[in-house]
């Protein structure tokens, strides 16, 4: 008699389901995926790092530039400083900032989806990871394509 077959998994030494109804998880694929990802993260984390070492240097400047804005002042003089230029440049930065994070969103939720296309069916857990992480993602791209408000000076 034929051996018939079934629906159910095989779960691996590592308690990970291997094989389904859909066929078996090439382990090689998923995780040559996973290694993309982790690289995209580990280099999400140090753009955050490097954004937040920035941040505190600016703090750091801010107190600095108005003592020297108010020695200026005391010496009588006017400062030479163009605000106006600064905004323009500090806006292109800004969006310099978002256009490189959108970027990585969408690369990264790309990277998501090849996983989700190698697991599914086969790994319920990393099914389940990579839906989470796309729609976390999604969120996320949403967020960055919404164009930010420039507030408008009041003499416009």
């Amino acid at each position: 008699m034929p051996k018939q077959q079934t629906n159910q998994a095989v779960v691996d030494e590592g308690g990970e389901n291997t094989q389904t109804g859909q066929g078996t998880l090439d382990k090689q694929a998923a995780v040559e995926v996973l290694n993309r990802i982790l690289h995209m993260e580990l280099s999400g984390v140090m753009q955050h790092f490097h954004h937040r070492w920035v941040s505190r240097w600016l703090r750091a400047s801010r107190p600095r530039a108005v003592a020297i804005g108010q020695h200026i002042a005391s010496l009588q003089g006017g400062t030479a400083v163009d605000v106006g230029e600064l905004m323009e440049e500090a806006l292109a930065g800004s969006a310099d900032i978002l256009d490189e994070a959108l970027a990585h969103e969408e690369e990264r939720v790309s990277e998501y989806r090849k996983l989700l296309e190698v697991v599914a069916g086969r790994s319920v857990g990393l099914e389940s990871f990579a839906r989470t992480q796309i729609a976390a993602d999604e969120r996320m791209l949403a967020e960055l394509s919404v164009p930010p408000v420039v507030p408008r000076s009041s003499g416009d």
